[in-house]
């Protein structure tokens, strides 16, 4: 029997992601212990059509432990073991141009871009700040360079198949050439079995 999908298990799914890539990346992981039993609160207030929150909680051992999404708490007090990432629409779109800008000129790959004051904010300890400012600017640069890898298999594929295209191009040309000669030939054949 198949069992029916429910957030619960889309939960599941995305914390086992996301774990995936912290047992991957050793520093990740080193940097992500640091924040253990501490909550993260990602709050998304102006980028979807409705007010989301990302609920987190880090294990000891560097893995995510719980994951849950909602409508944002304005009103949860400061707390020792609380974080919150805000992520406005600003933030998002300025990155978004930025990494736009930075394929059509062709860049390589940018520089660790400088994130705070463009409409990313953390609060919290000053610790904590410091650990999830050097995870995300990790994550997004990580991100980011498998974006331009991926950018450049596909302008080799685009390479590839524009050669593709242009012998095949140049090999209907010479088939047309042949058939042109194969007619005449066969137009001779037959002019020859008309005089015979």
């Amino acid at each position: 029997m198949i069992e029916s999908f429910s957030m619960e298990n889309f939960f599941y799914v995305v914390r086992d992601l996301v774990n995936r890539s912290i047992e991957n990346n050793e520093e990740l992981k080193r940097q992500t212990r640091l924040l253990s039993s501490r909550r993260m609160t990602v709050v998304v207030p102006d980028l979807l059509p409705l007010p989301l929150s990302l609920n987190t909680l880090f294990g000891s051992d560097g893995l995510l432990d719980k994951i849950s999404i909602k409508e944002p708490d304005s009103e949860l007090p400061p707390s020792e073991d609380l974080i919150r990432i805000i992520i406005t629409k600003v933030f998002v779109v300025a990155q978004l141009n930025k990494l736009k800008e930075s394929v059509s000129s062709g860049e390589k790959q940018p520089n660790t871009p400088k994130f705070f004051g463009q409409g990313l904010r953390i609060e919290g300890d000053a610790d904590d700040i410091q650990v999830v400012s050097d995870i995300v600017s990790s994550v997004i640069a990580e991100a980011l360079k498998t974006f331009y890898l991926t950018v450049e298999k596909l302008k080799k594929l685009k390479n590839f198949f524009s050669q593709q295209a242009s012998d095949l191009y140049r090999g209907k040309s010479d088939v047309e050439e042949y058939l042109v000669i194969v007619k005449n030939l066969m137009e001779r054949v037959e002019n020859l079995e008309k005089k015979t």
